[in-house]
């Protein structure tokens, strides 16, 4: 796969690049006019009142510029997707558009996730086997996966499954309602004192420490669900996109080994297990 975060997008002159880091490239740089575009109409409204007309005239043309660069950016990326083999497939799921798809296609090497897990690992996606939580980085060590898509996978894509209601939330609201559901003796947001750190009571579980529904918050519980959702989008992404390349599409290390399918909270299947034995 790609590592986001090394420099990929340069290589020596008799070395030009691929297909997979131009498409990087032209997204990455998509990303920064969107970022550039916003910032200039924000200024423009935040510091409106102390500028002249001509001032706020030049601010408008630059932020029409930034426009017509993305869009031609946009249109670039169309056409190095136009080839990529799963550019079908990502174009009739609801929420995504070129722009994301074009994060996905370009950041991901699937001849490289073996497993859906890897894939998962290299989303940061992934549960740590020690804590049954999310890896979190430590202080002077180097991302273990690629932070870039991440981050679009689960603001950008998350969000735009949403908003457009995509068959993907489905996945979403169940598991959300279910965390919300599901009691736990100890409070995790105060760790069953009934107030926080600063002393406040907490909201999650009325002050009183328990039980209250799993997670510190409301905030924490969409989080979960979200990744949830993604998790399950790569899942099938993966599976289509090994597929597509003529590879081995096996199960997850959990199906395989544990018996356990994604979301069954570690129920077992027994007949899977002893079939795994013969």
């Amino acid at each position: 796969m790609t590592d986001d975060t090394q420099e990929t997008t340069q290589k020596p002159d008799d070395q030009p690049m691929d297909a997979q880091q131009l498409l990087l490239h032209e997204v990455k740089f998509f990303y920064d006019l969107q970022k550039l575009r916003i910032s200039a109409g924000n200024r423009k409204v935040s510091e409106a009142v102390q500028l002249e007309k001509r001032s706020i005239d030049y601010l408008d043309q630059r932020s029409d510029l930034f426009k017509t660069m993305e869009r031609k950016s946009l249109s670039e990326i169309k056409r190095l997707l136009k080839h990529h083999p799963m550019w079908p497939w990502l174009q009739k799921q609801k929420g995504c558009g070129p722009t994301m798809a074009g994060v996905i296609c370009s950041t991901i090497d699937i001849h490289r996730a073996g497993t859906v897990s890897a894939l998962w690992a290299y989303a940061g996606l992934h549960v740590s086997n020690e804590t049954g939580r999310a890896p979190k980085r430590k202080r002077g060590e180097k991302f273990n996966h690629n932070p870039f898509l991440k981050a679009k996978l689960l603001k950008v894509l998350a969000d735009c499954f949403i908003k457009s209601k995509s068959d993907w939330t489905s996945h979403y609201y169940a598991y959300k309602a279910r965390k919300q559901n599901q009691m736990v003796p100890v409070c995790m947001a105060c760790g069953g004192n009934g107030h926080l750190k600063d002393k406040t009571p907490c909201k999650n579980c009325g002050a009183t420490g328990g039980p209250a529904p799993w997670g510190a918050s409301d905030a924490h519980r969409d989080l979960a669900a979200r990744r949830y959702m993604i998790k399950s989008f790569l899942r099938e992404l993966w599976t289509e996109w090994r597929k597509a390349e003529g590879l081995p599409v096996g199960e997850t290390y959990a199906e395989a080994y544990l018996g356990r399918r994604h979301g069954d909270h570690g129920g077992t299947m027994p007949e899977h297990r002893e079939s795994r034995m013969h």
